[in-house]
């Protein structure tokens, strides 16, 4: 069974474990056979980042950045691979640009 999920009930992050996904929503965590990559491909990217190999964030979310990781609403701190913290840093940008609009 296929469940569709909006980026506004995405509470935190996906988490990839293997060959599953560990979901973080307003309703708890679910964990699903996925590929995190997969999963990438079918969020909105204005609203979503990759951050690490195995963290997907949702922007709306980062409470801060210090370089090196993302500081979570939840109070988690996600680590931002070293190859990925330029494109994140316009991510946020780019997202809080257009929330201004």
């Amino acid at each position: 069974r296929k469940r569709i999920l909006s980026s506004a009930k995405l509470n935190f992050n996906f988490k990839s474990e293997n060959v599953y996904l560990d979901i973080q929503t307003e309703k708890g965590r679910f964990l699903v056979r996925k590929k995190l990559k997969e999963q990438l491909a079918e969020l909105p990217e204005t609203a979503f980042f990759q951050v690490h190999r195995s963290y997907i964030v949702n922007l709306e979310k980062i409470q801060s950045f210090d370089g090196k990781e993302v500081a979570l609403a939840d109070g988690s701190k996600i680590p931002v691979g070293r190859g990925k913290r330029a494109a994140f840093q316009g991510a946020v940008i780019r997202y809080l640009k257009e929330g201004d609009q």
